[in-house]
C-alpha cells in the first residue's frame, strides 16, 4: 500500500515535534536564514525540485501558473530517476513534503505530490510476469 504525501513549511515542520513518518525539503535553493543544525530529522533532497530556469522563468512571469504546472510536470517525467529516493520513502509509508514558500498548497509541491501518488500507485499495480 502507499503511504500519504503531507504537504508543509519547512518553518512549521522545526518548530515542531518529529512525525512518525519521513519529512524532506524538497526546494532546490537552501532556505534564506535558515541553518542547517535546524533541520534534525529533515532530510533536504532538490533533485526533484523545478529546475533553475524553470524557476527563473516563473518567478519573471514568463509563465503563467497552469504552463509552469505542465513544464513541472513534463520535467519530472522526463528526469523520472530524480523520483526515485521519494517513490521509496513513499512505498514505505507516508512523507511529509517540505517548502519555504509562504503556502506549501499552492506551491511546486502540489505538482510534485501528484506525480508521486501517480507514479507509485502505477508501479504498486503493476504485476509481475
Amino acid at each position: 500500500m502507499v503511504g500519504r504525501v503531507f504537504l508543509d513549511r519547512i518553518q512549521n515542520a522545526i518548530h515542531h515535534p518529529a512525525v512518525d513518518h519521513p519529512r524532506v525539503l524538497t526546494d532546490r535553493l537552501w532556505p534564506r536564514g535558515l541553518r542547517k543544525e535546524a533541520l534534525g530529522d529533515i532530510q533536504w533532497y532538490k533533485e526533484a525540485s523545478p529546475s533553475t530556469e524553470l524557476r527563473k522563468v516563473f518567478h519573471a512571469g514568463e509563465l503563467d501558473v497552469p504552463a509552469f504546472q505542465i513544464a513541472y510536470t513534463k520535467q519530472l517525467l522526463s528526469e523520472a530517476s530524480c523520483l526515485d529516493p521519494l517513490l521509496t520513502l513513499l512505498n514505505n509509508g507516508d512523507i511529509t513534503l517540505l517548502t519555504a514558500t509562504k503556502d506549501a498548497s499552492t506551491s511546486y509541491l502540489s505538482v510534485l505530490k501528484a506525480v508521486l501518488l501517480d507514479r507509485a500507485t502505477h508501479r504498486h499495480n503493476v504485476k509481475a510476469p
